[in-house]
């Protein structure tokens, strides 16, 4: 169901090196110092299991015989670990024969490494119920040590190579640094296993293993620090006045981002729906993504990035998408025709609370744009200002936008929300000022106190500035609701076409695109594309009981059959009700899908039922029932009282 194509090109094992993230998780840096010289990024490298643990793990496999874990299962953890570290940091002929098995194989095998920790830790609790258990052999501790010597020999050849990596990266004294802990805890951890085998006293081995039980407790806070920074609750996703404006206006439909002015999937936070998010993306979907803009997918294909361009707004595309609204960043130019007023002739300095002031002509307006020639090395953020005076000396309206000591020279748009209707007359005066504590911004002038100014003025794209404080929101006069009523419906075969169709903005906003017949012809108005629609009819009233999650609610009064389209990508695992009788799913404008519902007032419910969901509760129930008829078992034959036998003890 969703495409993978993308991933067909086999990567290959990680770095050997790699592996001493093990022990040293930040060998190679982390994102908490902004530091990293490694081969993979950070996420994709690590391979954190911690120094204690991996000792403990070398105990389970030398005194393994010790513990209550039967040998299969020990052989099971000892053959899974070779294999996991066999694949992820060798490779060669078993990873290429791996990466032949469909789903195993388009993922990178790096990812294996959450399962060989897990394998690791499980080693490590076997070394642990043989340390608690029993006192071990001789030859037990003689290959405790051996192992030990080997796992320390393995480590120095790593660590060295890994240092010269460091070197050549100039981190040598970063790299030392990382050292540290892991090198103490290893130590104390060979120290304290080696004593808990030869110590006598059950309750002074459980003493010993306890703190072994710390040590790993304290490798592993300090790694989750370095690898999950945590920051103040006040910053974390902090909510801007974007966030607020989009609450309360956006509905049950979705708005779209252009670059990375909100990261992907971020607004889930907030209960907005966003058309881009950090996902596996179906591939309907992600041809409308490409169909809006052509490199939205480049970057990654579970990462689409719409371009920051005037026109992103504007794509009729988005309109079937249910896309309400478009927020894009205050260096991103705003949409409109231009409108020059003064050209430069000169460039001025505008200190901390300095104003200047130009003369322009009334009219429809969404933004001004100025010329900036540089920063004037502002200590923090500058707040660049504009207001909107009449003739009167009313306040129009006021835009502000920040200026960074590293925003590049050259056109500052400065949008405006809705100015005041009707507009009011002329000629109006732009007043631009500067506030900040110090510093200040140098303007391109067309004399000495007036700014040279260009007007950005609206064109007939269906657009408005709906806001305009730290991001710039355009409303999208063209968008269709995500829950909409179409009497009418074209049939597209060909994906192609229907694309091109879909990217004209000629369709009607009554009119629904089908890929396909309908499975029940004859229920609501359809056509072949090159025929003839069916006039308009009277359109239908929508009431969306339920928006979201794993079922959907809509209450339809149509005065003439027609279709319920749903901007939603639930064209797979997903079935239809009308009036509680199973109906069609058909896909309907490209990605999305639409139900055929009859004239009159109907109850329409969409639910998420996927295939193989029934039998996986059922295999679910039966595993139930059996582990807990296994355990019932085992609990009825435990002898009990004076008879039960005793543990031989080990000498």
């Amino acid at each position: 169901e969703l495409d993978l194509a993308y991933r067909a090109e086999k990567v290959g094992p990680l770095p050997w090196r790699a592996i001493v993230t093990a022990i040293v998780p930040d060998a190679f840096g982390n994102p908490a110092e902004k530091v990293f010289y490694g081969a993979r990024n950070y996420v994709e490298i690590n391979a954190f299991a911690g120094a204690t643990v991996v000792v403990l793990a070398v105990a389970g496999f030398a005194l393994g015989a010790s513990s209550r874990v039967p040998r299969w299962a020990r052989w099971f953890l000892a053959g899974a670990i070779a294999v996991c570290v066999g694949l992820i940091f060798v490779g060669g002929p078993p990873l290429t024969a791996f990466q032949s098995i469909p789903v195993l194989g388009e993922n990178g095998i790096g990812r294996l490494r959450s399962l060989l920790a897990l394998l690791v830790a499980l080693q490590a609790g076997v070394g642990v119920d043989a340390l608690v258990r029993a006192e071990q052999p001789y030859r037990r501790v003689v290959a405790l040590g051996v192992g030990l010597a080997v796992l320390g020999m393995g480590a120095a050849l790593v660590l060295g190579s890994v240092a010269a990596t460091a070197e050549a990266a100039g981190r040598a004294d970063y790299f030392g640094r990382q050292l540290v802990l892991p090198g103490v805890a290893a130590v104390l951890a060979v120290l304290l296993v080696l004593a808990a085998t030869l110590v006598r006293r059950p309750e002074a081995r459980v003493v010993l293993v306890g703190l072994l039980g710390l040590l790993v407790a304290v490798e592993s806070v300090t790694f989750a620090r370095s690898f999950l920074p945590v920051i103040d609750r006040e910053l974390f996703y902090p909510e801007t006045p974007t966030h607020a404006f989009l609450a309360a206006e956006l509905g049950d439909d979705r708005f779209a981002v252009d670059g990375y002015t909100m990261v992907p999937g971020s607004t889930v936070v907030y209960g907005l729906r966003s058309a881009t998010a950090h996902t596996l993306t179906p591939a309907t979907y992600a041809d409308l993504l490409t169909a809006v803009d052509p490199t939205a997918l480049d970057r990654s294909r579970t990462y689409p990035l719409f371009r920051p361009t005037p026109t992103l707004p504007s794509s009729p595309v988005l309109d079937r998408m249910g896309v309400r609204y478009v927020v894009t960043d205050p260096g991103t130019a705003v949409a409109g025709s231009t409108e020059v007023v003064a050209t430069a002739t000169g460039q001025q300095e505008v200190g901390a609370g300095e104003e200047l002031t130009a003369e322009v002509p009334a009219g429809e307006l969404r933004a001004v744009r100025l010329e900036l020639r540089a920063p004037v090395a502002p200590a923090a953020a500058t707040e660049l200002v504009v207001e909107l005076v009449d003739a009167d000396g009313t306040v129009l309206g006021t835009g502000r936008r920040r200026v960074l000591d590293r925003t590049p020279p050259g056109p500052v748009d400065v949008a405006f929300a809705p100015l005041p209707d009707p507009v009011a007359p002329g000629p109006w005066t732009v007043r631009v000022r500067v506030e900040a504590d110090t510093g200040g911004l140098v303007l391109a002038t067309s004399a000495p106190d007036t700014p040279a100014v260009s007007l950005v003025r609206p064109t007939d794209d269906g657009l408005a500035v709906a806001f305009a404080d730290g991001s710039v929101v355009y409303a999208r006069g063209r968008s269709l609701p995500r829950f909409r009523w179409a009497g009418r419906a074209l049939v597209e075969p060909s994906a192609d076409e229907r694309l091109e169709l879909l990217a004209g903005g000629a369709l009607a906003p009554d009119v629904v695109l089908l890929s396909a017949d309908p499975a029940e012809p004859g229920v609501a108005p359809v056509a072949p594309a090159a025929g003839e629609l069916p006039p308009p009819g009277p359109p239908a009233t929508v009431d969306v009981r339920d928006a979201g999650g794993d079922e959907l609610h809509v209450v339809v009064d149509a005065p003439e059959a027609g279709w319920l389209v749903v901007a939603d990508t639930i064209q797979d695992g997903w079935v239809a009700e009308v009036d509680g009788a199973p109906v069609a799913l058909e896909d309907a404008d490209h990605a999305f899908v639409a139900v055929a519902v009859p004239a009159g007032t109907s109850d329409v419910r969409l639910r998420y039922v996927p295939r193989g969901w029934r039998t996986g509760v059922a295999v679910s129930g039966l595993a139930a029932l059996a582990l807990l008829a296994a355990g019932l078992s085992g609990w009825r034959r435990r002898p009990s009282g004076p008879d039960r036998p005793r543990p031989p003890r080990t000498v």
